[in-house]
């Protein structure tokens, strides 16, 4: 599971370029780390990350990074909606 939570940060990364300062990527890492070793709460967290980027960052970025969560969890078995 921790390689999951790795391309899930990896993905919010290359979705937000410098957009995002180093603080909001930290809340970012913060929520992902905290989910549990299980999938249905790392999707849960990848739901909490886009939120957080449509409120803080926009809503173009928002969908952007859905589209890659949901590729990375979908890999493995579950949805991002």
């Amino acid at each position: 599971m921790e390689d999951i939570k790795v391309q899930v940060k990896h993905a919010v990364r290359e979705v937000l370029g410098d957009v995002a300062s180093s603080i909001f990527l930290g809340r970012v890492d913060k929520t992902i780390d905290e989910a549990a070793y299980n999938m249905e709460a790392i999707a849960e967290a990848c739901i909490k990350v886009e939120k957080m980027v449509n409120l803080f960052i926009g809503l173009d970025e928002a969908r952007a990074v859905n589209q890659r969560l949901g590729a990375i969890i979908g890999k493995n078995g579950l949805d991002v909606k």
